[in-house]
């Protein structure tokens, strides 16, 4: 007999890009104690944050046999939740199967057919969760709980939505039993202030998962429930780091701008050494509330400027500008705090002076995630820009660019993954060679980009400066690993 009435997982990711990927799983982290707090006995297995390969993973749930097992699916997860759960199928398991979040939400129907599972718990799941659990652990139909999909001889079934918890405060706190184990890797606790987006950017799919459920597109906690919530995790988990994992920190209008003030004086008044970072968009940052966020411990802010274009921010629904971007950054640079920029460089209708455009801006930028500078729009289930039938537009000269930066930019993409590792570096013998070889590369790879594209105006054949590329970049990238080791040892 199991131990435990479900199973819920978030998968192992074949490839992981940055620490970033080992940021806590919070949905799973709320449906664990939503479903503990009900009564039920639930196990969470973080098998990315645990490095539990697949066939461990389904020889773990195939040994417990729970009655249910739940998987979050996004799309880098997905081949393998399919992998797994024909695993299960084939060995025996007869539990009931169910998937969530984004992916599998938006791709319901083609899911269904393609991986032998029960059913998809669709987009916010927290309640219908809940009463799925209950059916399949009383043994009773489950084909009415709202929000599920599922197949019904042969047809895809959508159950109708519930509407959107309205009063976030009411929900516990999420289940952090991984965090220990994450935090070498990402090492800031993270926590939920708000769900959704005010906003309707056409190549986010933020809007596309709570949309249809009846109830505002944000919602946020009170400023009270909130640093609750600060106060007790970082306390229980001895960390003074907090990652908001909202989609937008800042609530619409004036009075979202007030419930961040308010959250600020909540965290002032009781004391709180802590240090958080944010996720917002630039026309949410003014330098009053700003510079009161720096003071309550603000010291990162993720910003989506996704272009300096404002022929492609209007195409994208942004509803904001090349001015608006650099009056935020301006304002975050005054202050200093730090602003890590997302870009969409290579979208369906850029072109090359769009994306000569957004090297100007980024290469001023203090602190440049030099992957953004690769990033092209992909054409993903969710987002109002989505076509089943063909990918988002390609403009012919900007797509030559791409493959060529693809093929050719591979030693600056792991130069720069390298040079991140040594951004926390304090030793003294080590921060003006860090700094230095930092610019040489940043100076290198702009020159690199700015030279390709010039190639492609004047129709030249790309083929020999590939070859000059290669072999800068490996000087360089040669250069970093050299310094990274020599740090890495004098470490040891």
């Amino acid at each position: 007999m199991s131990k435990s009435d479900a199973i819920l997982v978030r998968p192992p990711q074949d490839i992981t890009v940055t620490d970033y990927d080992f940021v806590e799983s919070l949905g799973l982290g709320y449906l664990v104690t939503e479903a503990r707090s009900a009564g039920f006995r639930v196990e969470y297995i973080d098998a990315l944050i645990g490095g539990i390969a697949k066939q461990e993973l389904a020889e773990e749930i195939l040994r417990s046999n729970p009655p249910l097992v739940g998987f979050s699916v996004m799309e880098p997860w997905y081949s393998a939740v399919a992998e797994i759960c024909r695993t299960l199928k084939r060995e025996g398991y007869e539990g009931h199967i169910v998937l969530g979040n984004q992916y599998a939400t938006f791709l319901a129907d083609e899911v269904l057919t393609d991986i032998p599972i029960d059913c998809i718990v669709s987009y916010e799941a927290d309640e219908s969760f809940i009463d799925l659990l209950n059916c399949v652990t009383l043994k009773s139909d489950w084909r009415n709980v709202q929000n599920l999909a599922f197949l019904a001889t042969g047809r895809v079934v959508k159950n109708p939505l519930k509407p959107l918890i309205k009063d976030l405060d009411k929900l516990p706190i999420p289940s952090h039993e991984w965090f220990e184990k994450a935090r070498d890797r990402y090492p800031s606790i993270s926590v939920a202030g708000s769900r959704g987006c005010y906003a309707k950017c056409r190549f986010c799919t933020i809007p596309g998962f709570y949309g249809p459920q009846k109830g505002p597109g944000w919602r946020g906690r009170s400023p009270e429930s909130i640093v609750d919530e600060i106060e007790s995790v970082t306390r229980e988990h001895q960390t003074f780091n907090v990652t908001f994992v909202d989609e937008n920190f800042f609530g619409p209008g004036t009075k979202g701008k007030e419930r961040v003030k308010a959250i600020c004086r909540e965290i002032l008044t009781r004391g709180l050494d802590i240090t958080f970072s944010i996720d917002c968009r630039p026309d949410d940052v003014s330098y009053e509330i700003f510079k009161l966020l720096k003071k309550a411990g603000l010291r990162t802010v993720f910003m989506g400027v996704e272009t300096v274009s404002d022929r492609e921010l209007e195409y994208y629904g942004k509803s904001t500008s090349r001015v608006v971007n650099e009056k935020a950054v301006s304002i975050l640079n005054e202050i200093d705090i730090d602003v890590l920029c997302g870009f969409i460089p290579f979208g369906p209708i850029s072109t090359l002076d769009d994306i000569e455009a957004n090297l100007d801006f980024a290469f001023n930028l203090d602190n440049l995630d030099i992957f953004e500078l690769f990033r092209r729009l992909e054409n993903r289930p969710g987002m109002a820009l989505y076509s089943r039938s063909s990918p988002c537009g390609r403009n012919t000269d900007t797509e030559l660019l791409y493959d060529f930066l693809q093929e050719n930019f591979r030693k600056y993409i792991s130069g720069g993954a390298l040079i991140r590792t040594l951004d926390g570096v304090s030793d003294n013998g080590y921060n003006t060679r860090i700094a230095d070889i930092k610019n040489e590369f940043k100076a290198g790879i702009f020159r690199s980009f700015r030279e390709a594209i010039g190639i492609i105006r004047e129709k030249n054949d790309l083929t020999p400066f590939g070859m000059i590329v290669r072999e800068r970049s490996e000087n360089i990238y040669e250069k970093i690993k050299g310094l990274y080791t020599e740090v890495e040892e004098s470490r040891s």
